[in-house]
């Protein structure tokens, strides 16, 4: 599914001119939602990338849209739009699905494997899925948080999951100064709150079979932590 997802978007870097054949753009600049059509405001595009082409005077607008609907329509964007449009296909076949933050600028989406009991990392950028060595290992990244949440399944911190290097001081340095500072444990307590507020507030919306639901997402939770505790003490992929 992931590798035939990536097929069916286009990454889009600069967009072409329309008016233009094979007609390149420069970037000009990028408007809130202050500058949005009507259009752009029900595909939920919170700002616009605005370029110009270098053949014509013409000004190429590029919407980040966040509506799914846009999204399938356009089928062009970046991995925002990749794993918005993503998630909703593979919930759309039965998967639950939540969202993956790279605080290094990446986003991408975790499938529920009811077989294997875990979160599977997939990527439809890159049309893969279950590699999360991908981007440590594969494309050099220097990373520090990566956070999945979910309405489902609440909030939890996942680097573990993507990095053998979290122990070292070099690592150390780039998750604190993203953390706003914060030791390890700290950060521990600050995530396990957030998760803690998610489940309760699910609660509250929920009748009985829901209450049944948050205490397995609460387990659920608690052995990924214990997971990723243990994976984490693992030095090579």
């Amino acid at each position: 599914l992931s590798k035939w997802f990536q097929g069916y978007m286009t990454w889009v870097n600069a967009p072409a001119c329309s008016s233009c054949p094979n007609g390149s753009s420069e970037a000009m600049g990028t408007g809130g939602p202050d500058i949005c059509t009507p259009e752009e405001v029900a595909g939920m595009a919170l700002r616009v990338e605005l370029y110009k082409c270098d053949s014509c005077p013409s000004i190429i607008r590029f919407p980040r849209f966040n509506n799914p609907d846009a999204i399938l329509s356009s089928r062009r964007g970046r991995c925002g739009e990749y794993a918005n449009l993503f998630g909703c296909i593979c919930r759309a076949v039965g998967f639950e699905t939540r969202y993956i933050l790279d605080f290094t600028d990446h986003v991408w989406i975790e499938v529920w494997v009811e077989g294997d009991s875990r979160w599977v990392m997939a990527d439809g950028c890159e049309g893969q899925s279950d590699v999360p060595w991908m981007y440590e290992k594969g494309w050099g990244k220097k990373l520090s948080v990566i956070v999945a949440a979910g309405r489902q399944c609440g909030c939890s911190d996942v680097t573990r999951r993507y990095t053998k290097k979290i122990e070292e001081e070099e690592f150390q340095k780039r998750r604190r100064s993203a953390l706003f500072g914060l030791e390890e444990e700290v950060a521990e307590c600050v995530f396990n709150t957030v998760n803690n507020r998610c489940v309760k507030s699910r609660l509250i919306e929920t009748n009985e079979q829901g209450i049944h639901n948050n205490d397995a997402m609460k387990e659920r939770y608690e052995m990924e932590q214990m997971y990723l505790k243990n994976c984490s003490q693992k030095h090579t992929w």
